[in-house]
């Protein structure tokens, strides 16, 4: 019987652990996209697009330079993502990527990319142009289909719109379902009507592309 007891209290102490291992971890993984959606922000508010070296500075190593630069420019990524715990089966798989095109050792676009096995598909890019104020959000219309969502931004577009399209949902990381559709992802942009399709919370809107007006 003290055997059993011991066992037993044995499970007891290694499935606390085990939460509280868990608990640590999401809390980390949470953390890091917090502030990977904060600086993403933070960069678009700027007066000017950050350089290669103030990206090194702001992500340290977790920033990555995939291939070797080209004519046209660099691309640096980062990835945060919830995989140890997918790798258990206890929450679905979800990733959210942050890249930077580079050119001339200045940022050009940048983009924040979230993906999920529970359903969710976004995307959105922002141009590094002085006078574009951009604002495209796909699907725009009264009702669409769940699928998938994306949003490209100028850099000259208000900070509200930027702030609505950056707003990720990064508890979708964490939660033990995940997310399922875009409206849950971005709730600022859109909201889930039925089973089967979302509305956007800016209605009939299609997007506007102002750039420098012509010089004569």
């Amino acid at each position: 019987m003290t055997l059993i007891r011991r066992s037993a209290v044995f499970a007891v102490v290694l499935a606390l652990l085990a939460v509280c291992a868990s608990g640590i971890y999401l809390y980390r993984v949470k953390r890091n996209a917090d502030s990977v959606v904060r600086i993403a922000y933070e960069l678009t508010l700027n007066d000017r697009p950050p350089t290669i070296q103030e990206l090194r500075q702001l992500f340290g190593s977790a920033l990555r330079q995939n291939d070797p630069c080209t004519p046209n420019g660099c691309d640096y990524d980062l990835f945060v993502s919830n995989r140890v715990l997918a790798a258990l089966g206890l929450i679905p798989y979800a990733t959210l990527r942050s890249s930077f095109w580079v050119k001339n050792g200045v940022l050009d676009t940048s983009g924040l990319e979230f993906w999920s096995r529970g359903g969710a598909f976004y995307y959105v890019i922002v141009h590094y142009c002085p006078h574009c104020d951009s604002f495209e959000i796909n699907p725009w219309e009264a009702s669409s289909p769940l699928g998938t969502g994306s949003v490209d931004i100028g850099y000259a577009a208000s900070a509200a719109n930027k702030r609505k399209a950056i707003a990720l949902d990064t508890a979708c990381l964490t939660r033990w379902r995940g997310c399922s559709n875009i409206a849950e992802l971005v709730p600022d942009l859109w909201q889930q009507t039925s089973d089967t399709t979302i509305s956007c919370r800016i209605p009939n809107h299609e997007g506007t592309v102002n750039t420098a007006p012509n010089r004569h």
